[in-house]
């Protein structure tokens, strides 16, 4: 009976249509999300008056 060779490189997925277009949206909302949480508190740093 021979021994199961473990294979050193993951399996092959292949990504559809869908899954590329969610990620899309998903990094777009976290890099708007990103970006106004940065933002925000500069502006209240360098203008207090307007917070």
């Amino acid at each position: 009976m021979p021994i199961p060779r473990v294979s050193s490189t993951p399996p092959h997925r292949s990504l559809t249509h869908e899954n590329e277009a969610s990620m899309t949206v998903e990094n777009t909302v976290g890099l708007i999300v990103a970006v106004t949480l940065l933002v925000c508190p500069t502006i209240a740093l360098i203008k207090p008056e307007k917070f």
